[in-house]
């Protein structure tokens, strides 16, 4: 029985856009851990019933303040150390840059990325911030995949 930590930028996603995923790994014998920001009482309450726990972490989605990037990374580390994954699991942007490179640092080899979109990171930079963002986006996500 594998430990698998599921890496989210939205808690409603859990459910509605990996539902199916989180019961199929349940369904395999494993036990499943999610982190997510925000509060969502429906979600929580179908988790629980699922017998998975749900962590709130400090995620900002849309966020271009680095310092609130860097405690994310120390958080996700912290909690990755903690919770001892035997598989990560990240999907969108911030959790797969952030929850890999965390994972990695923690020490976890069984990792994996879902990323279904370039968004806010890879659109078309309007300003020297979004410049900045997407090159350090870039820098990040390749040392977590090489």
């Amino acid at each position: 029985m594998a430990r698998v930590l599921i890496i989210a930028s939205f808690a409603d996603s859990l459910v509605n856009f990996r539902g199916d995923l989180i019961l199929h790994i349940l369904n395999r014998g494993h036990q499943v851990i999610t982190a997510a920001p925000g509060d969502s009482a429906a979600t929580d309450q179908t988790l629980s019933g699922w017998g998975v726990g749900r962590i709130k972490i400090n995620l900002q989605r849309t966020g271009l303040d680095p310092l609130a990037d860097l405690r994310l990374l120390f958080e996700l580390y912290r909690l990755v150390r903690r919770e001892r994954p035997d598989v990560v699991l990240s999907y969108t942007i911030k959790p797969v840059v952030y929850g890999m490179f965390a994972a990695r640092l923690a020490g976890v080899v069984r990792c994996a990325a879902l990323i279904t979109g370039l968004g806010f990171a890879f659109s078309r930079p309007i300003n020297l911030v979004q410049r900045f963002s997407q090159g350090f986006c870039f820098l990040l996500f390749c040392l977590c995949f090489s």
